[in-house]
Parts: C-alpha cells; structure tokens; sequence
C-alpha cells in the first residue's frame, strides 16, 4: 500500500477539500484525485463520495480513515522520537487556549521559555473554542473544567478558582442575596465556553448548589463577560486569576465569598502518541512548572 495515497486521502478527509489538501502538500488537486482514486482500486472499496460541492465518506472509507490517521500519526510520533533522540526541542510547536487565560497566565511566562528553546517556533491560539487537537494541528491545549476526551493524555496543573462577581453599582440596587438561591432573582451573566457552564455547580468546603442562573447574557468570551460585569450589567462567574486588577481596583467585588465553581480544574492536555515530541515535552515542563504555584489545588 502506497503510504502516500493514504496520507492524501487522511488530509483530504479532515480538511474536507481536495484543493485545501493540495495547497497544504504542495500538489496539483489533480494527483490527489488520482492518488486516492489508486488507494480505492489497491483496497477494492470506495473510500469517499464527491459531489461539486461536498465530500463524503462511505462507511468503509470511515473506517480505514479512523484506523489510517491513527496509524499516521504513530508512524510520524515514531519518526520524530527517532530524529529528535539526539537533538533538542525543535520545530513549529502549536498551543491554544482560552483567550483570558492564554494572556494573562500563559504569555508572561514565554518569553523564558523561548529563550531557552531557540529551536521552537511557538504559535498560540487564543480561541474560546474548544479545538480539535487532531483536526487543527494542535499539539497542547488547556483545558479548564471537566474533561471529556479519553483519548487524550493529560496533566493536572492545578485550579482555576471561579467565584461570582458583579460592580459597586449593581451591588447598591440589587435584589438581596444572601445564598445561591437567591441567583434566580438577579439577572446574571453567563461565562459558558460549554454547555454545562451555563448551570453553576457550586460549593463550599461542605455544602453544594446547582443553580440554573437567569442568564440574560451569555458569552463563549469571558472579556466580554467581564466587561459587561464591570458596567453593572449583572452577576458573572469568572476567573479570579484573570480578574485580579479589577478586584484591587474595586471595579469588581466578590459576592457570596465561601461559594466558587465546583469543577474548575486546570490540564494540559495532548495526543496519545507512542514517543511524545521533545517540543511538546519541553513546553510542558518548562510552562506547567511555572503555572502550578498560579493555581490553587
């Protein structure tokens, strides 16, 4: 079997275009077309349906690209551990984050890190969305909250503590509130970068509530939550970390001090390769060892 046709075909698949997979390999659209259409007589199947304006895989062409990009991506884990054994971390090293946290946590602590490391070209995406680490070329995510995906491997760097917060000034004509029940007669603003943030699952060290908030506003950005926070809008639910100059300020205050986010832990979190990349294992030493003492266990 010809290893490249089944990269082309892999590529083709998750970026769903034949001429987006030519540009990124550098060739004609045409030798992809002919590449895969040789991979589909080699396996006696049809792989992919194409119409003008859509690609779609047959069942068995979503078998065989399930099993190939794994395959793949072992085989190039296991080319890269081989080229790197003797060498230092090196190459383009792809991170994303939440957008706050990426700023105001992450970003202070690059500038050692790249000194150290003048091999890396370190790229950051600052995005609230939840990227796919396989599909969009990324090689370390942080991940704040419940994980979801087995198939990634992880490491725990700590907690980003989450508490409520609103202004002065919707403090001095709000409703009381004196417990999370009384939530529900407040107009709140909802930090959901998933579904399951827009229910506040809350704590103290011994009681628990979950409160499905009046959420007049709801953001996949907390900036935007923040922002609104600070001109009265309502109550948020955001990061202490990354609201610190607006709590010594006094822009924001806490309320409801002894009550935070229940799940709000932070991980690295990676592809399950066989041999992981020194580029990758640099980044999450040198940056979790330094992010820990930020968070609280």
């Amino acid at each position: 079997m010809d290893l490249n046709s089944v990269s082309m075909f892999v590529r083709v698949v998750q970026l769903g275009s034949f001429s987006k997979a030519g540009v990124e390999l550098g060739v004609p659209k045409s030798t992809i077309s002919k590449k895969i259409a040789e991979l589909e007589v080699h396996l006696q199947t049809t792989l992919l349906r194409r119409t003008t304006r859509s690609l779609q895989l047959t069942e068995s062409g979503r078998t065989f690209f399930e099993q190939a990009s794994k395959s793949l991506s072992e085989l190039k884990s296991a080319e890269v551990y081989a080229q790197e054994a003797n060498l230092e971390p090196a190459g383009v090293l792809r991170v994303t984050a939440v957008a706050d946290f990426a700023t105001q946590v992450i970003s202070p602590i690059l500038a050692g890190f790249l000194k150290k490391y003048p091999k890396i070209k370190l790229e950051l995406v600052q995005t609230d969305k939840v990227l796919d680490l396989v599909n969009d070329n990324i090689d370390v995510a942080v991940r704040i909250g419940k994980l979801t995906d087995s198939n990634l491997k992880s490491r725990k760097l700590g907690k980003h503590r989450y508490q409520m917060m609103a202004s002065p000034a919707y403090l001095k004509s709000c409703p009381p509130l004196n417990s999370p029940q009384d939530l529900k007669n407040h107009t709140c603003l909802v930090f959901a970068p998933r579904s399951d943030f827009r229910v506040w699952n809350l704590k103290t060290d011994r009681y628990k509530a979950s409160i499905d908030v009046n959420g007049q506003f709801v953001s996949s950005s907390a900036s935007a939550v923040r922002m609104l926070a600070i001109e009265g809008a309502g109550i948020a639910l955001l990061p202490v970390p990354t609201c610190v100059s607006e709590l010594e300020s006094g822009k924001l205050k806490i309320v409801l001090p002894s009550w935070e986010l229940e799940e709000a832990n932070v991980h690295f979190v990676y592809q399950k390769l066989e041999f992981t990349p020194l580029k990758v294992t640099a980044f999450l030493d040198y940056v979790g060892e330094r992010i820990k003492p930020m968070l609280q266990y």
